[in-house]
Formats: C-alpha cells, structure tokens, sequence
C-alpha cells in the first residue's frame, strides 16, 4: 500500500470517527444528563430524610460497596447474591471470552495470581484460538463455495441473477442462524427484547464485547451448563464466520485500492503510451492494406482479443503479451462469464490444443456472433467468401491458478482474400477500438 493511500485512509477513519462520536453524543448525552440529575437528586433526597442516622461521608462509603458489589458480580440488581462466578462452567466461559478476545467485562479477576495466570494463558492461547476459528472459517468457506458453483435450474441461462440469488441466499441463511434465530433464544431464556438479544449477538460476534448484555449471568437453573455450553459453540461458529467476512471485505478494498494505485502510476506515461499504440496500430493497418494481401494471423488474433477487450466494462480486463497464436489477457471470473457464451458448456482439461499447462483450466466458448464488435468484422462472410466453412465458436480458456485468460482464434490458417467491402468494415471495427 502506498504512503498516499494509507494517508487517506488515515484521515477518512478519523473523519468517520468524528461523525459518529457526534452522532453518539446527540443521541446519549440528554440522557446521562437526565440520569445523572435523578440519582443526585434522589441522593439528596435519601440524606434529608435519613440526616440524623446517616451523613454524607458515610452514605458515600455504602454506595462505593454496593458499586463494588455490582462490579465485581456478586450482587444482582434484585439486592441479592448472585449465582457464583468462578464455579468450573463459569470459568469455561470465562475463558472462551479470553481468548476469543470478547472480554465482556462483567467477570475479571481479582486476586494478583488470577490475573497473571490470564496473562499467560491468554498470550498462549489466543493465537491458538485464532487459528482454531481460521480452520472452521475455511470449512464454511467450502460449504458455501459448492452452494455458489451449483446452477438453479431455473436460472441455468442466466448467470448473473444466479449468483446474485445465491449470495443473497447465503447470507440471509447465515444471519439467521447466527443472529436471528439466538436472538429468539436469548428473548426466551433471558427475558430480552428482541432487539436487545440481536444487539448482543452484533457485540459478541465482532468482538467488541461492552458487557453491557451478558447471557447466563443471573441465571441458576439446573440447565444452565448446556445453555452455556452452546452458547460457547454459537461464538467459536459465529466469530469464524464474521471473521472471514471481514477478511473478505478487507481483501476486497485491499484490491480495488492497488488496481486504482497502478492505473495512477499508469497516468503519468500514459498519453505517450496511448500515441505509441495509435502509431502501431496504424503503421500495422496501412502496411496490410498497401500489400493488399491477407493480414498476418497474429495481427487478427489482437484484433480480435481487442475487440474483445472493448466489450468489457469492468476496466480490468487489460492486456499483457502477444505470443505465437495466444494472447494473455487479465480477466477475472465475473468478465470471463461475460464472454461465455450462455448455451456453452463448460468443462476441464490438463492439455488443450497442444499448449502444456501444469494446472486444470476451464475452457469457455465464445460464439462467433457474439458482440456488436465481432458483428462487424464480418468474420463468418470473409469465411464464406473465401469458400472456407466459418468457425462456428472460438475458444478462451483460463488457468485456475492465476486468473489469466488464453484467448485464441480458430479457422484462419487458409488464405483468402478481402473483397472490398470487407475491409472497410475492418478497418471501421478497428478505427473504432
């Protein structure tokens, strides 16, 4: 990442912190101030009423123990004892919250040796834990993967819209059972509002973890060890899943910043690139038409791949080098669907026209109907002006392994000549590109 972006990215999360620290000082600053001057005023109350058995200073002495009392969770609002913190199922929760670095708050240690043993433990075994939930995010990574590379039937022609519906799927499905259904559970079990059990499970599964909600704190039935225990599997599920969501989306934003970083690092030379290409371009199309003999089949096969090219409206598709009958191009999964053809069928294969590759690709089938650039190349009528069957599709084959496409042309080996108006629409076509 370059100095300017992690400059801006800088500024833009002060920015954004600045307007939400606003935001939140609107909407809870009018009633810490409200809260605030009720319990002084009940405070003064309490020491009117009460001045001749009780003073200031002492009243001041019974609240810092009932607020120490509270913190340390031993009381319950209720003025009564709490079920006790650090049984064995308590401190099995407890350290789930370590070490998935929740930290709800609510039960911390005391004593000195408590909390030296958390240091130690939590140093060790929060790395673990990551590495843990690393392997489960992967897991679900291929579960929802086999879901996205299987058609609807109803949608087998057409793909975007399957894999819009497929997304949407997989995320609703997963906010379900990771939010919506546990917030039902916690409205049941811990008599929440709705609203309060989605906000804890928001605050659990980002880690954040105020402590403001905690579930199982007051509770003392006899069931409440299951209750906690899978209470401990939904956070180790959820947070493998919010964490590769996040890492996701980072990874997402890391490359939109590096493609928008290399097209700036493209501008500065870019026009002289951009004249430098225009005097190839039309030094190779005026030596083809002074010979009046057919094109070389290399110059075809860019003027074909950039026509192509010229098809896309991602913008990142580019490409990279010419080579005998191949020309590699840097595609992405969603540009090559575009090109596919819809009717084509896709399949795998380690050879592929006697061009070697290490690893399996995906071979693709572009028709040669398809797009408005191809359509006026008139390439079937050359063929069948020249008495030459036309190719009925051209392939393009893409690696697994980097993501690059292979675009070739078939049917060009035989020679024939252009009759006039043919290459005035080539030339049109690619005056046009």
């Amino acid at each position: 990442m370059e100095h300017k972006t992690l400059l801006i990215l800088v500024m833009v999360v002060m920015i954004y912190s600045l307007i939400c620290a606003a935001v939140m000082m609107v909407l809870e600053k009018r009633n810490e101030e409200t809260s605030a001057s009720d319990v002084l005023s009940t405070i003064n109350t309490f020491l009117s009423d009460h001045s001749s058995c009780m003073t200031k200073v002492e009243l001041q002495v019974f609240l810092n123990k009932i607020k120490d009392s509270f913190d340390s969770g031993i009381m319950s609002p209720n003025g009564t004892a709490k079920p006790p913190q650090w049984d064995f199922e308590s401190c099995i929760f407890y350290t789930m919250t370590v070490l998935t670095t929740i930290g709800y708050g609510n039960q911390t240690p005391v004593t000195k040796e408590g909390r030296v043993f958390t240091v130690i433990f939590a140093t060790i075994g929060i790395p673990v834990a990551g590495l843990m939930m690393v392997g489960v995010a992967e897991r679900m990574k291929r579960l929802t993967k086999r879901i996205e590379n299987k058609k609807l039937p109803c949608l087998k022609t057409h793909s975007t819209i399957d894999n819009i519906l497929k997304t949407i799927l997989i995320h609703v499905t997963m906010i379900t059972l990771l939010v919506l259904i546990p917030s039902t559970i916690f409205r049941v079990v811990e008599g929440w509002r709705y609203g309060d059990g989605i906000y804890y499970s928001f605050i659990t599964l980002t880690t954040i973890g105020f402590g403001d909600y905690v579930v199982g704190i007051n509770d003392d039935r006899a069931g409440k060890h299951v209750y906690k225990f899978i209470v401990v599997v939904w956070i180790i599920f959820g947070l493998s899943w919010v964490g590769a969501f996040i890492g996701d989306t980072t990874e997402k934003y890391k490359k939109f910043t590096e493609r928008k970083e290399n097209e700036n690092r493209q501008v500065g030379d870019g026009n002289s690139k951009e004249m430098k290409e225009k005097d190839t371009k039309e030094e190779i199309i005026s030596s083809a038409y002074a010979t009046g003999k057919v094109p070389s089949y290399q110059w075809l096969t860019t003027v074909f791949c950039r026509d192509v090219l010229s098809r896309l409206d991602e913008g990142n598709a580019n490409l990279t080098s010419t080579y005998d009958r191949f020309v590699k191009v840097e595609l992405t999964k969603k540009v090559l669907r575009k090109l596919s053809s819809t009717v084509a069928e896709n399949w795998f294969e380690k050879r592929y026209k006697g061009y070697k590759e290490s690893t399996s690709r995906g071979n693709q089938r572009l028709t040669a109907g398809e797009g408005a650039g191809l359509d006026d190349m008139l390439l079937e009528k050359r063929h069948w002006d020249a008495g030459i069957s036309p190719q009925r599709c051209y392939m393009s084959t893409v690696t697994a392994a980097d993501q690059t496409l292979l675009a070739r042309v078939e049917g060009y080996e035989g020679q024939f000549q252009w009759c006039s108006d043919d290459l005035e629409a080539l030339k049109g076509a690619k005056e046009d590109l």
